[in-house]
């Protein structure tokens, strides 16, 4: 298993108590998994989601991409921080 993120304990500077915060991360399995379940849901629907050259003809379409790929890029953001 990977070592949490260290923006998980970046602002905590007792040692014990950010040990005691990535065993807690580490056994909350349950809403990990689900978590990633629902990231990884998102995700693969906003990567399906179909274009049509309709959908260039849209003056915002630009804004719409790059509100996109925000999204997908914090979801793999936050993903990242469940890899431990």
């Amino acid at each position: 298993m990977a070592k949490p993120s260290l923006d998980w304990t970046k602002n905590i500077s007792s040692d014990k108590e950010k040990e005691e915060l990535i065993k807690t991360l580490k056994a909350s399995t349950t809403m990990r998994e689900n978590l990633l379940r629902i990231l990884n849901e998102r995700e693969t629907t906003l990567i399906k989601r179909n274009y049509t050259e309709d959908d260039f003809n849209e003056p915002n379409w630009s804004e719409k991409q790059a509100f996109r790929n925000g999204q997908l890029s914090m979801i793999n953001h936050i993903k990242n921080l469940l890899n431990f």
